[in-house]
């Protein structure tokens, strides 16, 4: 009578393919987290990037002197001039002196646009920067060559910057950002301290 001998091998193939499928499991498992939190991570740094503009553009309208922040002047004994600037508060003068936004406050932004108004009195006043557009535009040569023959397909052009001094449009404030932040400030005029709202959103 023969015996059935079951050998070592045998019993521990069945064990090492599962191990092995255990192991590529945990491999691709492994892969795919990494994925996701990367996604997340560049996901999260751009618009912490976003934000960080934001807040570092809104400070600088509404603290510094240079753009829009209040500031007082006093004498002292010696008749030595001193300046003090009142963060969050708006000078109503700085602010509504032009219609665009000073180019020394907006350092590199493409676009910012601000709504300054009064809570308890209907007045307001809009501000934005000056934008620019890439045009191709024909240049001088190839413009004369075309008037006097019909028909020429102009070869040379020109890559010019234009300015856009003109409000944005609703559509496209909502294209730079869907919900625009609104900050309770003071607002300084001649007659005084009064409470205001400063709207403002920044081109993505």
């Amino acid at each position: 009578m023969k015996q059935l001998i079951i050998s070592k091998k045998g019993i521990d193939s069945p064990q090492a393919i599962i191990y092995v499928l255990f192991v590529m499991l945990l491999t691709v498992c492994g892969f795919y987290l990494a994925y996701m939190y990367m996604s997340g991570l560049n996901m999260e740094i751009e618009f912490s990037g976003y934000v960080a503009r934001y807040n570092a553009a809104a400070a600088r309208l509404t603290n510094s002197p240079l753009c829009f922040a209040y500031e007082d002047t006093y004498m002292m004994p010696a008749n030595e001039k001193k300046y003090q600037v009142f963060g969050g508060i708006i000078d109503w003068g700085k602010f509504t002196s032009s219609a665009v936004i000073p180019e020394k406050c907006i350092r590199g932004e493409s676009g910012i646009w601000l709504k300054l108004e009064y809570i308890y009195v209907s007045k307001s006043h809009t501000i934005w920067n000056t934008r620019y557009k890439t045009e191709v535009v024909e240049t001088e040569l190839e413009s004369r060559i075309a008037e006097s023959s019909p028909g020429y397909a102009p070869r040379g052009r020109n890559i010019v910057e234009v300015a856009i001094e003109t409000e944005p449009t609703e559509e496209e404030l909502e294209k730079w950002q869907p919900k625009a932040n609104r900050y309770y400030v003071t607002i300084k005029d001649d007659s005084g301290f009064h409470p205001g709202i400063l709207t403002m959103r920044l081109e993505k």
